[in-house]
């Protein structure tokens, strides 16, 4: 985190961090806490005096702590205190969320002061991770992520001008609670000053990698927790279709349906829309159109018609679409939107299985663009380059 600070800041922080408070309530501090977390805000007025009571090093009259407010992603809103039916004016006061000011806690104490966030996140954990909340502001998720990281979070920058990235600092030490502060300056303009805080157990990270898998096309970041714990969701979904195993369902449909079980129409069951879905989003990500060509409830159009290739084992292997489509002279004529098969299939003949009955039940229909070299090269095989537009 860098925030761009006055030198007399930059000055002072390094002089007091250097101490210990002399002045040291949390127990008092949590009693107020608890106060104002019934009336569900803290007042402006009343914020610095309750950081006081946790660290009396805040009061020196140097820090301007407004001016950290907004580089540490806390935000003041105008509330006011519900009028009387007869008024119709209301004085604005400027007030703190209970969860803002515990993350202001939390940011004071990656500075090395001795805020005690842990004992004000205990009590508003509980309401932050219950499983029915999926969505966090800024300040849920430092609460819900802080027993993870105390102590570790990146350094604090405090700089004057701009961060002296290339110099070595002239000045350090180390904190009583652990945190170690380096103290540079320009040797050219004594102004431009920069202070780095780091905790006590930070350790130096590699940058996540950006990285495809060449099995299932996802694009993901290495080394970063959240981005692989969803790749590797998503690995093992998308394999259902990449490396499909036989589906009982399938077997099923052709007991009872023959040949007919691999088309999918308007009226087909939910599962094999769900199937059509997966391969059309296949197909779409693979060669990176703009939407996916097919619905998990089935087509809009009743017209429309879908086919599952099936391999021998009732594994479905792939799919395709074929839609009517209205010509310039008024009449309908089959297209064939688009066709998708697991790459491990490919070249197997499940596309030249079907051609024949393709050809008898949708006649000369087109194969719509933009069309691929290899189907290309099946429809001069088969003699039918004519149906490409």
């Amino acid at each position: 985190m860098e925030i761009e600070v006055k030198t007399e800041t930059i000055n002072c922080l390094w002089e007091i961090l250097q101490g210990a408070p002399d002045f040291w309530r949390p127990e008092q501090t949590e009693r107020i806490f608890r106060k104002y977390l019934e009336q569900g805000w803290f007042f402006s007025s009343d914020v610095e005096d309750i950081l006081f009571l946790l660290d009396d090093r805040l009061h020196d009259h140097r820090i301007h702590l407004e001016d950290l407010y907004k580089p540490l992603g806390v935000f003041f809103e105008d509330i006011v205190f519900r009028p009387k039916k007869i008024s119709n004016v209301a004085s604005l006061y400027k007030a703190l969320r209970p969860e803002y000011f515990v993350l202001l806690l939390i940011q004071l104490e990656r500075f090395g002061f001795s805020m005690e966030a842990e004992r004000f996140v205990k009590i508003l954990l509980p309401a932050v991770d219950i499983k029915s909340k999926s969505i966090f502001s800024n300040a849920e998720l430092e609460i819900f992520w802080y027993s993870k990281y105390k102590n570790k979070s990146a350094d604090i920058i405090l700089y004057s001008t701009k961060p002296l990235w290339y110099s070595e600092p002239i000045k350090k030490h180390k904190t009583l609670n652990g945190f170690k502060t380096s103290y540079y300056q320009d040797d050219e303009n004594e102004e431009r000053q920069m202070l780095r805080i780091r905790a006590p157990k930070y350790r130096e990270r590699s940058e996540p990698v950006f990285t495809k898998c060449q099995i299932c096309g996802l694009e993901w970041y290495k080394g970063d927790p959240e981005s692989s714990l969803y790749h590797r969701k998503e690995h093992k979904r998308r394999l259902t279709w990449i490396k499909p195993e036989p589906l009982p369902k399938m077997l099923i449909a052709f007991e009872k349906d023959g040949d007919d079980a691999e088309r999918v129409t308007h009226s087909s069951p939910t599962w094999k829309h769900h199937e059509m879905y997966n391969r059309a989003l296949a197909f779409k990500r693979e060669f990176r159109y703009d939407f996916t060509q097919w619905s998990k409830k089935g087509p809009e159009d009743q017209e429309s018609q879908g086919y599952l290739f099936t391999g021998d084992k009732g594994e479905i292997v792939g799919a395709c679409a074929f839609r009517k489509r209205l010509q310039n002279d008024n009449t309908y004529r089959w297209g064939l939107q688009w066709i998708w098969i697991c790459p491990d299939e490919r070249g197997k003949g499940h596309l030249s299985k079907r051609w024949k009955m393709f050809r008898e039940r949708f006649g000369d229909f087109h194969v719509e663009p933009p069309v691929s070299d290899a189907m290309k090269v099946f429809l001069e095989k088969k003699g039918d380059s004519g149906l490409m537009r």
